[in-house]
């Protein structure tokens, strides 16, 4: 049901990339990087905060410096403009780092593949924000790629789900074998060759 769930979202973003009669470059390199993003630190023995520290560290020079080159090119609003607005602009950092902790602890508990079934969520709500609140349009386009993509994520929640219940089925009888209290031990069958020497001896001849 899992690969069925796969081909069907699989299908949906085809069918929307073929729609669009342009490459969607962007949307393709943010997902293929974002995935491999993910697979490094689902393969990498490092917590969650540790690793996003790291990160940090390893590309604040990069970011420094490109923000001085920027700057030559044109001001920067952060620090020139609004005390008020660079307040918000370093708070804005919360919105990034928290969902990213929580990402990076969340990719080494899960499968990736259901991480990736996960990302749909994003997707999804950017529609339903794009519709309810911008006024966008939705096309025939979004409804059949939606659809695929919705279908399969019912699908693959289903899934998981019977998934869950054999487990924790299984779990519950594990549990239960081992509060049962263990057999007595039979005695062993006393060996023929024993019973020859007792007879022989004189003892015990009733064979």
């Amino acid at each position: 049901m899992q690969v069925v769930a796969l081909l069907l979202a699989a299908g949906g973003m085809i069918f929307m990339v073929s729609s669009l009669q342009i490459l969607p470059w962007i949307s393709l390199y943010l997902a293929i990087t974002f995935a491999c993003y993910g697979f490094v630190r689902k393969v990498t023995p490092v917590d969650g905060i540790m690793g996003l520290t790291i990160e940090t560290f390893l590309l604040s020079p990069i970011a420094l410096c490109l923000l001085l080159i920027w700057n030559t090119q044109s001001p920067l609003v952060f620090g020139s403009a609004d005390r008020a607005l660079d307040v918000r602009i370093a708070l804005s950092g919360l919105v990034t780092i928290i969902p990213l902790i929580c990402f990076a602890q969340g990719i080494r508990r899960i499968s990736l593949l259901t991480m990736g079934f996960l990302q749909y969520l994003s997707p999804t709500l950017q529609l339903i924000c794009a519709v309810a609140l911008l006024n966008e349009t939705f096309t025939t386009a979004h409804w059949i790629t939606f659809s695929f993509i919705w279908v399969g994520l019912l699908l693959f929640i289903i899934d998981s789900t019977v998934q869950w219940q054999k487990k924790k089925g299984a779990i519950r009888q594990q549990k239960l074998a081992n509060e049962l209290p263990p057999e007595p031990a039979k005695p062993a069958p006393e060996s023929h060759s024993a019973r020859t020497k007792e007879c022989l001896a004189g003892e015990n001849c009733s064979l």
